[in-house]
């Protein structure tokens, strides 16, 4: 289960030194200003933060359903365009 994300927490904090990325963890994914598919696809698995959406791997995401490779793509591009961020274990 993905829980709300701490921002203090080693596990959102770390490598996350710009405080526009801390202070946006607990933003909804909504803010990501990404198409329509895959944000119905994170809401439908209770991913509704930045925070919770950057702790999980591109094979979790892959494991959604309905979530494909060109999804993710878009999630990716999303998170690096609005907060410079990688999805865990992406850099």
């Amino acid at each position: 289960e993905i829980k709300e994300c701490d921002w203090s927490s080693d596990v959102c904090s770390s490598d996350l030194g710009d405080k526009k990325v801390k202070g946006a963890l607990n933003n909804g994914i909504d803010t990501l200003d990404m198409p329509v598919r895959p944000s119905n696809c994170l809401t439908a698995e209770n991913i509704t933060t930045i925070g919770q959406l950057i702790q999980l791997t591109r094979g979790d995401l892959l494991r959604l359903p309905n979530l494909g490779s060109r999804s993710l793509k878009q999630i990716e591009d999303a998170l690096f365009a609005k907060y410079n961020v990688y999805l865990k274990g992406v850099e």
